[in-house]
């Protein structure tokens, strides 16, 4: 299979650096934050502003969808976690989440529990409906960055400036592995539902793929730059992106060979998203600004 790469456009998106580009699982929908404190959604494929949530104090760092995009969940350096009803444009409930900045976010998969984590080290699971707090860890030593449900929505693993995964049973209440993973810090957490493999990058510019039931090593790569390493891979699982200071790598997966590398001319490369038809590459940026990727395989070309 080949592919070949059009950068479509480029738009300015937020008033300061784009954290996080995501497109909505069911509909036609590209969702972006930013260290302007809001939450913007574009139309596809028109890219024209729909609407803006306001409400955060501070940066939105992180965001989730709940009830078939019907609910959107988004954490803040202001510390608290909210939900916004998108079809009223409303914000349902708002919560003070952590004693820090508040980071990574995740939704369980039957999307009755919403679990956090922040700069404080916990990790805390909510009740989607109400925002109880339901239970909280706090095994966790430094900043805890990265937090993600695994498919069977009893286990959480998180990472963050610390070497290992840690490893939550949710239904038993505790901590049960610490798994060596990278040197100093593991700066992302992914995971892939169509191999069922997760995927981590860390401060030590390697990105692995772990088999989550035995927490074996299954592919590993070196990245060639530093960065927070966002990760995306496609929906019909044949592409992974990654970005870098400078650039994004395009890989196959989950052979993860490297294909090319798409330039920008930032530091920083914040938030990057395949869309639901894998046609489309949303890359998030320190220069404010949203440029989107298309994507045509040998298929579409014949078409």
């Amino acid at each position: 299979m080949s592919w070949t790469f059009k950068e479509r456009l480029t738009f300015k998106a937020h008033d300061n650096y784009v954290i996080k580009t995501k497109f909505m699982p069911e509909k036609p929908i590209l969702v972006t934050s930013g260290m302007d404190n809001v939450i913007k959604l574009w139309s596809i494929p028109k890219w024209e502003e729909m609407l803006t949530l306001k409400g955060h104090e501070n940066a939105v760092n992180n965001f989730d969808f709940l009830n078939y995009d019907r609910f959107l969940v988004s954490v803040s350096t202001d510390k608290s976690l909210k939900k916004w009803d998108l079809r009223t444009q409303e914000l349902v409930w708002s919560v003070q989440a952590h004693a820090k900045t508040v980071i990574g976010i995740s939704v369980s998969p039957d999307g009755t529990k919403i679990a956090t984590s922040s700069y404080d080290g916990h990790m805390k699971i909510w009740d989607a409906e109400s925002g109880e707090m339901l239970a909280e860890y706090a095994d966790f030593p430094k900043n805890l960055t990265n937090v993600c449900f695994l498919p069977d929505g009893k286990h959480i693993v998180g990472g963050g400036l610390a070497e290992e995964l840690y490893i939550w049973d949710i239904e038993a209440g505790n901590l049960i592995h610490k798994i060596p993973a990278h040197e100093k810090t593991v700066r992302n957490i992914y995971y892939n539902p169509q191999y069922d493999v997760l995927i981590t990058a860390g401060a030590d510019k390697r990105l692995k793929q772990w088999n989550i039931h035995d927490w074996t090593v299954k592919a590993e790569i070196e990245l060639p730059a530093k960065g927070v390493y966002p990760i995306s891979v496609n929906r019909k699982g044949d592409l992974m992106a990654v970005g870098c200071e400078k650039r994004i790598g395009i890989y196959t997966f989950p052979e993860m060979k490297l294909l090319q590398y798409f330039w920008v001319d930032v530091k920083g490369v914040y938030g990057l998203d395949f869309s639901q038809d894998s046609k489309y590459l949303a890359v998030g940026c320190t220069n404010k600004k949203v440029t989107i990727w298309q994507i045509l395989s040998e298929h579409d070309k014949l078409r």
